[in-house]
């Protein structure tokens, strides 16, 4: 399985404004990810998990490095699942699963 990360929020948002394209550009996700900072974390927990939810995102994780956790939001949830060890997260029609230590990946990160 390979993971590729990217920063692809700008170019969607501009899209969005421009072409009215949100709809289509943000279906290609199976997953979004959001490494939260002061600066953010207000925009990354509504706005932004609003549309990417609304949007048929499978799951968005928000990184929060202060509290060494993950919160794991999946379509239709209320609250995220908050992890704090191992993260397994699978897409449709995959054989494995993505194991991710947190703390682990947390600490590589901070170095």
């Amino acid at each position: 399985m390979t993971l590729t990360v990217s920063k692809t929020w700008r170019r969607t948002e501009e899209s969005v404004s421009r072409n009215n394209g949100k709809k289509k550009a943000l279906r290609l996700f199976l997953l979004a990810i959001e490494v939260l900072s002061v600066s953010t974390a207000r925009r990354d927990r509504g706005v932004k998990r609003r549309i990417y939810l609304d949007e048929q995102v499978d799951e968005y994780w928000i990184v929060d490095a202060d509290a060494w956790c993950i919160e794991r939001w999946r379509r239709g949830d209320d609250r995220p699942e908050i992890v704090i060890d191992t993260l397994a997260w699978r897409s449709s029609g995959s054989v494995e699963a993505l194991l991710l230590d947190v703390p682990r990946l947390l600490e590589d990160a901070l170095r």
